[in-house]
């Protein structure tokens, strides 16, 4: 879930430079994409939304967690095949672009691990990285604190406790 909020909140702070209109389906079409790289792992989130992506997630894992769909090559190719698919739905570029910048968020969120992102592999091995560990106390805060950006960018006030 940290994906998707660290997704929203690139989003929100485009949404209010007036970058992408305010709009439920590129809401819905960022977290999709802040989702999408860990196909490469059969046991991810994103995996289990269908029978055809779980499939796809075994062949794509054969690279490894953290292979090929973490890279700025495979978020590249994402934008012209998102787009490709969302206008069999009707929609277009900017959907495209919302997908796209979930998708790209994914990655830099997952260079602030250890475990990090090799950006341009095959052609540059070396892994962007950085100290939160996956499913640490850290990152639950991060999560939380990422979440309540997105609510103060958005203008949504906070409950109250």
């Amino acid at each position: 879930m940290t994906h998707i909020v660290v997704g929203l909140l690139l989003y929100s702070v485009l949404v209010k430079f007036g970058i992408f209109p305010n709009s439920q389906i590129l809401i819905g079409l960022v977290a999709l994409g802040a989702l999408f790289p860990d196909i490469d792992h059969p046991k991810s989130y994103i995996a289990h939304l269908s029978i055809w992506l779980r499939a796809s997630s075994r062949v794509v894992s054969l690279g490894g967690h953290r292979g090929i769909t973490h890279t700025i090559w495979a978020s590249l190719l994402a934008f012209p095949l998102a787009l490709l698919v969302l206008r069999f739905f009707g929609l277009g570029f900017i959907e495209a672009g919302a997908f796209f910048l979930g998708y790209v968020s994914h990655l830099f969120a997952d260079s602030l691990t250890v475990s990090g992102v090799a950006w341009f592999y095959p052609f540059d091995k070396h892994r962007v990285r950085g100290m939160i560990r996956t499913g640490s106390l850290f990152e639950v805060l991060v999560f939380v604190l990422t979440s309540i950006l997105v609510l103060q960018v958005l203008g949504i006030p906070l409950p109250r406790i």
